[in-house]
């Protein structure tokens, strides 16, 4: 591999977008060409500038510079340039000596369009994973162009909004359980409450609707979490989840949970729920003995 070559390839290569043995090329380059090391340590000294000024490029923007880039290495026009662009890309030079001016000129062009078009938190982001200190913070890893760590406490909306971003992501069982289970600890709000109700009632995995169960637990005075956890006991299919669902029902002894506990005896087959929804009916004076 020339350097020509490498150096063309080292943004890819930084932001990890080339696949195994083109990676395995640079490297091997890399190893004994100290001019292309200097020209990697100094885009990744650009990217270190980059995170200090904490400015996320309007969304849009990522994809229109990767585009004209991706036409450039492939020596053919990118799809679409007009305008600034087209002005850009008409001064670029040929040389390979000024391609590293040429992305510090692109990476300065995307800053000031994010500065005239304000900022756009996490847009675009993904959470990959979560996970709580011990001094009460909580780390959420996001996956953007690249991946980065955000830090903070479960009061600060930006980490309130990401685990709840999170607690909906169908595609990560793991990641839903490790929400719910920071989130519980704020079920006094109502739109964390709101996340609970809406994971035990839907989320198709028992560990998650677990989790929003026990944070769900000190609001079973409240008619809508009543609600929620009689479908729970009359309609899940995870035994652990309706055992736990009538311990939490039975608990608040009011009378709207009667009826469901007399229908739940018709159909339940767990010795455990019955003997435990059957005692409760005793203990609030209802009727059992015709089930």
């Amino acid at each position: 591999m020339t350097c020509e070559m490498a150096r063309t390839e080292l943004p890819l290569f930084l932001y990890g977008e080339l696949n195994f043995d083109e990676e395995e090329a640079i490297e091997r380059h890399l190893e004994t060409c100290a001019g292309c090391r200097d020209e990697l340590n100094a885009l990744k000294a650009v990217h270190r500038l980059a995170d200090q000024a904490e400015m996320d490029p309007p969304a849009g923007l990522l994809e229109s510079c990767r585009a004209g880039l991706a036409g450039q290495l492939a020596g053919q026009p990118p799809a679409r340039r007009a305008g600034l662009w087209a002005r850009f890309w008409s001064w670029r030079p040929a040389a390979v000596a000024w391609k590293p001016a040429g992305a510090l000129a692109l990476l300065a062009l995307g800053f000031l369009a994010a500065r005239l078009s304000g900022p756009a938190p996490y847009s675009g982001a993904r959470v990959r994973y979560i996970e709580p200190d011990p001094d009460g913070r909580v780390q959420i890893g996001l996956e953007e162009t690249r991946q980065r760590v955000l830090t903070g406490r479960l009061e600060e909306a930006p980490i309130r909004k990401l685990l709840l971003a999170a607690a909906a992501n169908r595609e990560d069982a793991g990641l839903r359980v490790d929400s719910i289970d920071i989130l519980k600890s704020q079920s006094a709000s109502a739109e964390v409450r709101g996340a609970l109700l809406a994971a035990l009632r839907g989320d198709p995995d028992p560990g998650v609707r677990l989790k929003a169960l026990e944070g769900l637990k000190a609001f079973v005075w409240e008619a809508e979490t009543r609600k929620a956890l009689a479908q729970a006991l009359l309609t899940d299919d995870s035994p652990s989840v309706r055992t736990m669902a009538v311990d939490v029902l039975v608990e608040g002894k009011q009378q709207d949970v009667v009826g469901v506990l007399q229908q739940l005896l018709r159909r339940e087959n767990n010795d455990y729920i019955r003997e435990r929804s059957t005692r409760a009916l005793r203990e609030m004076r209802a009727s059992v003995e015709t089930f």
